[in-house]
């Protein structure tokens, strides 16, 4: 009998993935490291670019920025004509917005946890 590398395989061994024991994210469930979001002067100067007729692959090389980056900025300008962070889905806060005014004021940390 042959191994699958076309040696002879010495009785009953059991070949193992060597895989490997460190890992390169913070916590153990996490598949890709989070990115700071760009600059509100560099979407605007995508945007900018585009309308001026430069491809997106002419622009991220440019601005040093990723071209799906780029693809993702356009296609929001696009959609809702901002360039601005929408908000993003979750769960409405526990704090009213009175709430939020008052401890932006007092400099107070928001509650954490609990009902």
């Amino acid at each position: 009998m042959r191994d699958r590398m076309g040696g002879k395989n010495p009785g009953n061994h059991i070949y193992k993935r060597h895989l490997s024991t460190t890992s390169n994210s913070q916590t153990p469930n996490s598949t890709m490291a989070k990115t700071k979001e760009l600059s509100k002067d560099t979407r605007n100067k995508i945007v900018d670019l585009h309308q001026a007729g430069k491809t997106e692959s002419a622009i991220g090389k440019q601005l040093g920025v990723k071209k799906s980056t780029v693809g993702a900025i356009i296609r929001k300008w696009k959609t809702y004509k901002t360039t601005d962070n929408l908000p993003r889905s979750g769960a409405p806060r526990k704090i009213s917005p009175r709430g939020v005014k008052k401890n932006d004021e007092a400099k107070i940390p928001e509650p954490h946890g609990g009902t």
